[in-house]
């Protein structure tokens, strides 16, 4: 077994995504990502993804530097589109602008739609946790 403190393995996840055009704060998010879904017991949307999403990357498959962008708004309902960027950076957008909207309705709703992988949907979860919202995620491939 080889042991590699975290931050070492997020440093070196992140500087691959920066070498493959990332921007640094797209790559540390994705390294993150990567990295918590190993430590908290998700290999299969961890650290072992990175070759993977590189080939996307060469194929096109995937876009770097994208965001969410929002394509509808009805009130306690948003939609977005990823542009096909990593799902990290878009799930997390999305996420935050759900705890923003139920902040001010009561509730909120949010569909993704031409998403990179999300990677481990747990985290998203905890992110509303961590903002005092309870939540669901469903997801589809």
């Amino acid at each position: 077994m080889i042991r590699v403190a975290q931050g070492a393995l997020t440093g070196f996840i992140a500087a691959i995504f920066e070498a493959a055009g990332s921007s640094s704060f797209e790559a540390e998010r994705i390294a993150t990502h990567l990295v918590e879904a190993d430590l908290l017991g998700h290999d299969s949307h961890g650290v072992m993804r990175v070759p993977i999403y590189c080939a996307w990357l060469d194929a096109g498959k995937v876009s770097p530097n994208r965001r969410a962008r929002l394509i509808f708004d009805r009130g306690p309902m948003l939609g977005f589109d990823g542009d096909f960027g990593f799902g990290q950076v878009i799930g997390h957008d999305a996420m935050e602008a759900a705890a923003a909207r139920a902040r001010e309705t009561g509730v909120a709703v949010v569909a993704v739609r031409n998403s990179g992988h999300l990677g481990r949907i747990g985290a998203y979860a905890e992110q509303l946790a961590r903002a005092g919202m309870v939540s669901l995620h469903f997801v589809n491939s």
